[in-house]
């Protein structure tokens, strides 16, 4: 029988087999004995129900080993995948088999994919002298990954830890111009990614436990699951966030970045701002931003560890943070409102202090900032029309063409996200 028409067979037999189950459980038991009504459910120790299991994983075997000999290799780690999470319920060790099976067929899929890849790249600078645009192919371990995290975390784990291994050795082998372009996204990333399918999946309990040991980190990714998690389950949401409030303030590489992107958690959900200098970049992923409805405890909590972080003392001359003192000068502008609004008396004074104290060593452009793009989230957003001049404008004051540059590209975006 040929695969397609196989895999039909075998799923049509299991949705008709599910369908039976549940249409028995759904019927109101007939009023007779409750002999028939036990007999309406099928228990683990029915022969009928085992039979069935046995037919299923008998065919799900048989598909494997036709998927083995496949010698298009990402069609061999998609199937293998496949059928590994079909056949996990009733063979949990032979899933796991195939599942091994399946990671070796998409590191071998996309070795191969990078390789064109970085052929395609090469061709293109050779034709217009150094620009090229591509398109990343499938990232098929990834695939694989997502399906696995489902089932087994202890091999999703491994696999993870393979994948960051080869990320080190990409990097350590590869010159700064061909590297492979993100595909080695780093292992936190990956790991939040994952954990995002499976919430999206509806399973925040397995999804929480994957992404544990990424919630250590403040990133836009760590706190954008959060907000995710959140509308999932807030406790365990606002949990994870007090504790990086605690761990934040306790870092002494904590900065004002660090600070803007924990702020994004309560007062601007899955939107992020982060400052170098004087320029600023923003990553949006909702159209609408509403503030998270939290306790006032933890509100509390966030602007005490801010002020903990915004407050440190440092010269100007042996800032060496992130965001540099023309950024901290910022990002304490942009968020004063909020503390303004509700934080304690003393940390808003505190704050209002560092800000003028800041103000005499910032540069000129720094001091007169106050566009939408700074203010994002926190002010109503300006006419289009006024948006648009606003970096306009900025465009024109630009002093360096890396700063102009930085500046054409917000633009483009902001032109961009209007447009959709």
């Amino acid at each position: 029988m040929p695969f397609p028409l196989r895999v039909f067979t075998l799923t049509l037999i299991l949705c008709l087999g599910v369908s039976a189950q549940t249409t028995d459980s759904k019927q109101p038991a007939p009023p007779k004995t409750t002999a028939a009504k036990k007999s309406a459910a099928p228990t683990e120790d029915d022969p009928e129900l085992k039979q069935r299991r046995a037919r299923a994983r008998a065919l799900l075997v048989s598909l494997s080993t036709d998927a083995r000999a496949f010698h298009d290799q990402t069609l061999r780690a998609r199937s293998l995948a496949r059928i590994a999470d079909a056949l996990w319920q009733v063979d949990a060790e032979q899933g796991r088999l195939l599942f091994r099976k399946a990671w070796e067929a998409a590191e071998i899929t996309d070795l191969e994919s990078d390789r064109k890849l970085q052929e395609e790249i090469r061709q293109q600078k050779s034709r217009t002298g150094g620009g090229y645009a591509i398109t990343l192919p499938p990232n098929v371990r990834r695939e694989v990954l997502r399906l696995v995290a489902r089932r087994d975390r202890v091999l999703g784990e491994e696999f993870l830890e393979k994948l960051r291994l080869q990320k080190l050795e990409a990097a350590s082998s590869a010159t700064t111009g061909n590297r492979r372009l993100g595909r080695f996204q780093d292992a936190g990333g990956q790991r939040l990614g994952i954990a995002k399918d499976l919430l999206e999946s509806g399973d925040a309990e397995r999804a929480l436990q994957f992404a544990a040991p990424a919630l250590t980190v403040v990133s836009i990714e760590s706190i954008d699951f959060l907000s995710d998690l959140r509308e999932k389950n807030p406790g365990a949401a606002d949990t994870r966030y007090a504790a990086l409030l605690t761990s934040s303030a306790n870092d002494p590489q904590a900065d004002a970045n660090t600070v803007s992107l924990l702020s994004s958690y309560i007062f601007t959900p899955h939107m992020f701002m982060t400052f170098s200098g004087n320029s600023s970049n923003t990553s949006q992923m909702v159209s609408k931003i509403t503030p998270a409805s939290v306790s006032p405890e933890l509100r509390t909590a966030f602007f005490r560890a801010a002020a903990a972080i915004l407050l440190r003392p440092l010269p100007p001359e042996q800032d060496q943070s992130t965001s540099g003192v023309d950024g901290k000068y910022l990002v304490i502008k942009r968020l004063l409102p909020f503390f303004e609004e509700s934080a304690p008396a003393d940390v808003v004074g505190s704050l209002r202090g560092h800000l003028n104290a800041l103000n005499s060593v910032i540069s000129d452009d720094t001091r007169r900032r106050n566009d939408e793009s700074v203010n994002k989230g926190v002010n109503p957003d300006k006419p289009a029309e006024d948006q648009e001049q606003a970096l306009l404008d900025r465009i024109d004051r630009a002093k360096t063409s890396a700063e102009r540059d930085s500046l054409y590209i917000q633009l483009a975006f902001w032109r961009r996200t209007r447009a959709t």
